[in-house]
């Protein structure tokens, strides 16, 4: 038995059982003598089959020591100094999310914005929206004017916000936070005079508001929207009172810590964070990554919930404060005033030396403000009366020019050299392919190591060394290739790679790892090379079938690390064919390659999930601007593009107001009304297929006095006649979206195929959000993309930040907003017709280009409408 011989040291407390020597021998041995106990009776320790079964279990622990060491060690390539970076998803990407509740949109712009003090938002779910919607319970209709003489509701819509912002006064923003000046001067109205490079005093506000619109309109939630965006008014207040000091206090260090002191109570500031910091609080670090990404530092969420809106100022409070200044010894009187600036360098009072508490006069929109007048040297614009006294004698402290800066005050500081991410851990690497062979620690009799067999010995023992060398090699490629996969684990232990990057690669021996290896193996011309031996032997161990499977299962675990599965898509991928097998097992290869893009953008489609797009930027064949839950559904259905894409592209010129007309009035189609389209409907799956996300709550109308609509979304079916009147609700905005797809694809009149996908859609929705699925054919496509392409562009001419709409883009927005509630009155699910024929005649008809549907009990749409279809297929050329 091997034991401690000064060089090899043997832990008596092994960290795990693949590393405990002792019960690796006597497992080994337990078996040996359970299947062979016949055969093999002798197991001493001078029996050579004992000495080869010690020695492998050495080679065994010395595997498991190696793999033991820190994962961030076995990533690391040569020459490296850690793990490959883009190999991982960092916390940054990985832990935040786009803005979803009250706190998160609050952090957002806390953090974007310098110089805002507090922001909170509030529901509009109680207001009567405005142009006001009312819903005539008799007719069963809605409108934008009032019922004379019928019962009638005002729609209350749901998902809109009011944004208030308090920020700090303009000086101040100069003082401390001037960079921002520049950034907000790109968000000035479009009809701004301003042309400087800083924003001046008098349009700070707007555009403050038009900046945090921009924000948030690119962090907007599903049927979610902001209303308004406000920055309140400020009522200054002013603080007077008697305070007596110590004899040894300093009158002018105590004034400027009054000052202090009072403007932290009236307008207190959140504390940014490091992670550190935040750790040393016994912060989880999931909590502290916990919503959008942070820039500028990390806020803590108990803070936040505590920073609330104040509507109350007691003089009870500020005493406290202001007697833990050391320096104090009594506050003899104290009260507080409020004032309103009146816009022209004067103030009014609103309220005045209250002894008890201050309430802020318009709560709606309106936020206290400390009257800072520390540096003024005109006593009519001095407001705050400080009176110091020190036993008898009474003075007022020096108000001093220099304190215009106002560094006294306690702003808040971002953390030194703040980091919003965690790094990758360093590692180093630890050449686990420095292979030694278990055949260079059998006793020297053996004739194995590296010193080979004396010339002296007879051929019988060079044939018999030479046997046992051969048969060790199984043992010592095994145990080698075990060092390889470990050394490939940050190769193949990612999503990055193509379909066919290999998973198990052996570790190639050489002469310098075993001598006389060419003896053993079939070796090329260079006898310490053997790279035709290799390379079957890596043909064998991994065929590949067996390489795809690996890769398979491997991206099988990276998504279950993020809870996520594929098992639904990979057992019923579908692919499209003209036999009416419409749907086949899918091909390892395109399992790989969609589960590999799939991890490539997850970081998007995880924290994005429930994203709007930016209805103020392009909307159509942008990469970048994509409702999230498209991206998703898209993405998990092996689209490889990641563009909200037209589905519907004619090759003749049709003028889509025309068509919407004809088919909304019932015109015949004559053939050169028809919109003409290349015949796709075989074409590939990822570059024909794919959905749009229309939100309801975006189609609400905006402007009632210009251009007055004269309809609005349809409540049901046409919403004309009453019709489905039982199935009406009056609000059709709200938390509604419509999600349509192509319903002529081959693939898309397969019932299965449908179902799989609108479960899919519901699935990853938002569960609070109603859907109306459609499957279109090309016209009503083609009717949805230009409808809704034209009508946010015209939103975005209305509604950006800055925008200021003449009355031609009202009137233009008004107008595609009625072709959009005319469009959506004409959108219904496409079926082809089943035919009842023998199952072997279920195919594509070339002669008569029809694609024949069986009928499926609860599957198939029975009877026809007996509307004319607006579109053609064109045959492509052969």
């Amino acid at each position: 038995m091997l034991t401690d011989n000064g060089n090899i040291v043997i832990s008596k407390t092994p960290v795990t059982q693949s590393e405990d020597y002792e019960w690796l021998r006597n497992t080994g041995l337990g078996y040996i003598q359970q299947f062979s106990g016949k055969l093999w009776t002798d197991y001493n320790i001078h029996d050579p089959g004992v000495t080869i079964w010690e020695l492998l279990c050495y080679a065994l622990t010395d595997l498991a020591y190696r793999t033991s060491f820190p994962v961030a060690d076995l990533l690391t390539g040569a020459g490296e100094k850690g793990p490959n970076a883009d190999d991982f998803f960092t916390a940054d990407k990985i832990l935040t999310t786009c803005p979803v509740t009250l706190n998160d949109y609050r952090k957002l712009i806390l953090d974007r914005t310098p110089g805002v003090r507090n922001v909170w938002l509030e529901t509009m779910d109680d207001i009567n929206y405005d142009p006001a919607i009312y819903f005539d319970e008799k007719t069963v209709d809605t409108s934008l004017t009032q019922p004379v003489s019928h019962p009638f509701e005002i729609i209350k819509l749901k998902g809109l916000y009011i944004v208030k912002i308090e920020v700090e006064d303009y000086q101040t923003i100069v003082d401390h936070h001037q960079p921002f000046l520049t950034t907000l001067a790109q968000f000035r109205n479009k009809d701004s005079a301003h042309t400087e490079a800083v924003v001046q005093s008098d349009e700070y506000k707007i555009c403050l508001e038009n900046y945090v619109k921009d924000l948030l309109s690119q962090n907007r939630n599903l049927c979610e929207d902001f209303e308004v965006i406000n920055v309140p008014n400020a009522e200054f207040v002013a603080v007077c009172a008697d305070i007596e000091l110590k004899p040894d206090a300093n009158a002018d260090v105590v004034f400027l810590k009054i000052y202090s002191e009072l403007y932290n109570y009236i307008n207190p500031n959140l504390k940014f964070y490091s992670f550190k910091e935040l750790i040393d609080k016994q912060k989880r670090t999931e909590d502290i990554f916990n919503g959008p990404s942070a820039t500028r530092g990390f806020i803590d969420e108990d803070e936040l919930n505590a920073h609330g809106h104040l509507d109350v100022l007691y003089v009870s409070d500020i005493i406290n404060r202001l007697m833990d200044i050391p320096e104090i010894l009594q506050i003899k009187k104290i009260h507080l005033s409020s004032y309103k600036d009146n816009g022209d360098g004067t103030f009014s009072v609103l309220q005045n030396a209250q002894q008890y508490c201050l309430h802020l006069q318009d709560t709606s929109n309106a936020v206290f403000q400390f009257m800072l007048d520390a540096d003024a040297q005109d006593k009519t614009k001095i407001f705050n009366s400080i009176n110091f006294s020190k036993g008898l004698i009474y003075f007022t402290p020096k108000r001093k020019p220099e304190y215009s800066t106002y560094d006294f005050i306690d702003y808040p500081e971002l953390p030194a050299g703040f980091e919003n991410d965690l790094p990758i851990p360093a590692g180093g690497n630890r050449d686990i392919l420095n292979y030694y062979s278990v055949q260079n620690d059998f006793p020297l009799f053996y004739y194995t190591g590296m010193d080979g067999i004396p010339k002296g010995e007879t051929n019988l023992r060079k044939a018999q060394r030479l046997q046992s060398k051969a048969y060790l090699l199984f043992f010592d490629q095994l145990l080698a290739d075990y060092l390889k996969q470990l050394d490939q684990l940050k190769n193949i232990f990612t999503w990055r790679g193509g379909v066919t990057s290999p998973v198990l690669l052996p570790l190639p021996l050489s002469e310098d790892i075993i001598k006389d290896l060419g003896m053993l193996l079939q070796s090329d011309t260079d006898p310490n090379k053997f790279d035709a031996t290799y390379t079957s032997y890596a043909q064998l161990i991994e065929t590949p079938d067996q390489q795809k499977q690996r890769r398979n299962r491997l991206l099988d675990h990276l998504l279950a690390r993020f809870n996520e599965l594929f098992v639904d898509y990979s057992v019923f991928k579908f692919q499209q064919n003209k036999t009416g097998d419409f749907f086949d097992e899918a091909t390892a290869d395109e399992l790989i390659n969609d589960k590999i893009q799939f991890l490539s953008v997850y970081p998007e489609i995880s924290c994005g999930r429930s994203r709007a797009f930016d209805y103020t930027k392009p909307f159509y064949e942008s990469a970048d601007n994509v409702c999230g839950l498209q991206l998703r559904v898209q993405k998990m259905l092996g689209i490889i593009s990641s563009q909200n894409k037209k589905l519907s592209v004619p090759t003749n010129a049709v003028d889509y107001k025309l068509l919407l007309q004809n088919i909304a009035t019932g015109v015949v189609p004559t053939a050169a009304d028809k919109l003409v389209i290349t015949d796709n409907r075989f074409d590939d799956f990822d570059a024909n297929f794919g959905i749009h996300v229309l939100e309801h709550i975006l189609l609400r109308p905006l402007y009632k006095s210009t251009a007055p609509l004269d309809k609005l979304l349809p409540l049901c079916g046409n919403g004309t006649n009453n019709e489905h009147a039982e199935c009406l609700t009056p609000d059709n905005y709200s938390m509604q979206m419509t999600i349509v797809a192509p319903g002529w694809l081959s693939i898309s009149n397969n019932m299965d195929f449908r179902a799989f996908t609108e479960s899919l859609i519901r699935t990853e929705a938002p569960a609070h959000v109603t859907l109306k699925i459609c499957w279109l054919d090309p016209a009503l496509m083609y009717l949805f993309e230009q409808t809704t392409g034209v009508f946010f562009t015209a939103l975005a001419k209305v509604e950006a930040a800055g925008a200021v709409p003449v009355a031609q883009d009202i009137t233009d927005f008004n107008a595609a907003l009625l072709d959009v509630y005319t469009m959506m009155g004409l959108l219904k699910n496409m079926y082809l017709p089943s035919i009842l024929d023998e199952c072997d005649d279920i195919n594509y008809n070339e002669e008569a280009d029809k694609i024949k549907v069986p009928v499926i009990l609860d599957y198939s749409a029975l009877g026809s409408d007996g509307k004319e279809e607006w579109f053609v297929f064109e045959k492509k050329q052969p």
